[in-house]
């Protein structure tokens, strides 16, 4: 079926259906019939009261006023004063390399495009001490707050 013949078979039965709402006949008593339509259905007769409402009268008082305001802002404290700014964290050491002569270990590092040789307990900067080398990793003590920091470095593959 093609989509011009479609077309028209709704078009015809929309109308047909319009006509034939427009022509029926109307009732001469509607109320007449609404009313036996309500005769014909059957209730069954409530055997007992209906429960006692949940509600309670309204009395005839207004409703309080301060019931609808809206509570007293707070008052305005001052403004927390802005965070201090904390400077920068400093750089951290970055490791060219190691060697180990004579059963000591050193360690050459960069620090803020210097260049350092170091040996355990020696530092960069008052920031950063050299420690030791152990199991691929330089160790080195931050000296503000102490901790321990571990570098990767890698394994000697010549001895002297």
């Amino acid at each position: 079926m093609n989509k011009s013949a479609r077309v028209k078979l709704y078009t015809l039965a929309i109308c047909a259906l319009s006509a034939a709402l427009w022509l029926r006949a109307t009732p001469s008593e509607p109320a007449a019939i609404a009313t036996s339509v309500v005769a014909a259905v059957s209730r069954p007769k409530l055997a007992a009261p209906a429960a006692p409402s949940l509600l309670a009268e309204r009395s005839a008082e207004p409703m309080p006023s301060e019931l609808f305001t809206a509570p007293a802002a707070p008052p305005l404290s001052a403004p927390a004063p802005p965070a201090p700014v904390l400077p920068p964290p400093p750089a951290e050491v970055r490791i060219l390399g190691w060697m180990l002569s004579d059963a000591v270990p050193y360690v050459f590092v960069e620090w803020e495009k210097e260049n350092y040789t170091l040996q355990p307990e020696q530092s960069v900067g008052d920031l950063y001490r050299f420690d030791r080398i152990s199991e691929g990793s330089a160790q080195f003590t931050f000296l503000p707050d102490g901790t321990t920091r571990q570098y990767p470095v890698s394994d000697v593959t010549m001895s002297e």
